[in-house]
């Protein structure tokens, strides 16, 4: 083959490639943005982990685990808040409907890693891997916050926007 033939070969394939894995990433169709965690001063060695999900595919799907090689378990909990306090709930599988936007934030649904096996400096990125239903394993790096935690905005009972779980109302569903 003459030079310019093998490169236009070579440019194909590379091209070929590219255009696979977009198809690919695009098949997923879940995307995490804005992760971010803090270190909670109440638990010593807990983090609270926040994100935007957002599902482009009309399928509904739903988190069923997260881990992390830096908690001995990661779980998502919802800050319940009322006239006596605030409470914290289990969640074991969280809703992410599709063509939607999944905020977890303080005050709300939120990722908590309890269990840390080392101590975590602000501006330290974490893999954390969420298990979905249908889209499978998505690792996202989430960044480590400062020292001054936001966890006291649990306390203010702010509303989470677009948070959705299986039953409204009900008690957290089982994984099954």
């Amino acid at each position: 083959m003459r030079t310019p033939v093998k490169f236009a070969v070579a440019v194909a394939l590379t091209v070929g490639s590219i255009i696979s894995i977009g198809i690919d990433r695009q098949s997923k169709g879940v995307e995490v943005v804005k992760a971010w965690a803090d270190r909670l001063p109440a638990a010593q060695h807990a983090l609270a982990g926040y994100m935007v999900i957002r599902n482009n595919t009309a399928r509904d799907d739903r988190i069923v685990s997260a881990s992390s090689a830096i908690a001995e378990r990661v779980k998502f909990e919802l800050a319940s808040h009322d006239a006596e306090g605030t409470a914290f709930v289990a969640v074991d599988k969280l809703l992410v409907p599709g063509r939607t936007v999944t905020v977890l934030e303080p005050g709300g649904t939120y990722l908590y890693f309890s269990g840390l096996r080392r101590d975590v400096a602000a501006g330290e990125m974490i893999p954390v891997t969420l298990t979905f239903e249908k889209a499978g394993n998505v690792t996202v790096r989430i960044e480590v916050g400062p020292d001054q935690s936001s966890a006291a905005d649990m306390s203010t009972g702010r509303a989470v926007a677009d948070i959705t779980f299986d039953r409204a109302g009900a008690a957290p569903v089982t994984a099954q």
